[in-house]
C-alpha cells in the first residue's frame, strides 16, 4: 500500500496492517522534530501549538474550554431541533413523575436544584453564595419549611454550631 511520509511527504510502501495515524519513510524522519502548527483555541482564543497530525477540526487549550464549547453547541442544537421540549410545563410533568421514586433519605430537588437551597434563597431575597450552608434544624432533610432552615456563611461556622449543639445536648442528659 502506498503511504505518504508525515515528515517529508515522500511516498513509500507499507503493509496495510501497519498503517497508523503517523507514518514515516525512515528512522531519520521519525526521529526528527515533527511539523508544529499553531491555531487559536475555539473557545477562548489562546494559541495552541501541536503536531500537524494532532490538529483536529476544533482545537482547545484545555478540557474546560472543550467542555464549555461542547455544552454551548449541544444546547444550541437541542433548541434548534426541538425548541419547546423542555419548557416549564414539561419540566413540571417530569418532576412529578419522578417524585417519590427514591428511598426518601436524600435531599429533595426541584428542577435539579436542592429545594432547601431554593427556600433559603427565597428567605434571603438573593442567591446563596458559593460557600454558604443551609442547615435543617430538626435534622429532617425533607422538611424545607422556612422556620426549619438556618443559613451559615461557611462550613466552618456550620461545624462549630454542631459542636456547640452536641455539648448542649450532653448537659441535658446529665
Amino acid at each position: 500500500m502506498k503511504v505518504k511520509c508525515d515528515k517529508c511527504g515522500a511516498e513509500f510502501n507499507k503493509n496495510p496492517s501497519k498503517v497508523t495515524n503517523m507514518n514515516f519513510c525512515s528512522k531519520e524522519c521519525s526521529k526528527s522534530p515533527r511539523k508544529q502548527i499553531t491555531k487559536p483555541c475555539d473557545c477562548c482564543g489562546a494559541p495552541v501549538t501541536r503536531c500537524q497530525s494532532w490538529m483536529l477540526d476544533h482545537v482547545f487549550c484545555s478540557r474546560k474550554c472543550s467542555k464549555g464549547f461542547l455544552s454551548l453547541k449541544m444546547t444550541k442544537m437541542n433548541v434548534d431541533l426541538n425548541p419547546d421540549r423542555m419548557n416549564i410545563e414539561t419540566r413540571s410533568k417530569l418532576r412529578l413523575a419522578n417524585l417519590g421514586r427514591g428511598e426518601g433519605i436524600a435531599y429533595e430537588k426541584t428542577f435539579g436544584r436542592h429545594s432547601h437551597r431554593i427556600t433559603a434563597e427565597t428567605i434571603l431575597g438573593r442567591p446563596l453564595g458559593k460557600g454558604e450552608i443551609v442547615h435543617h434544624i430538626n435534622h429532617n432533610k425533607r422538611d424545607n419549611h422556612p422556620l426549619n432552615l438556618m443559613i451559615f456563611p461557611s462550613q466552618v461556622d456550620h461545624a462549630r454550631w454542631h459542636k456547640n449543639e452536641q455539648h448542649d445536648e450532653s448537659k441535658n442528659f446529665e
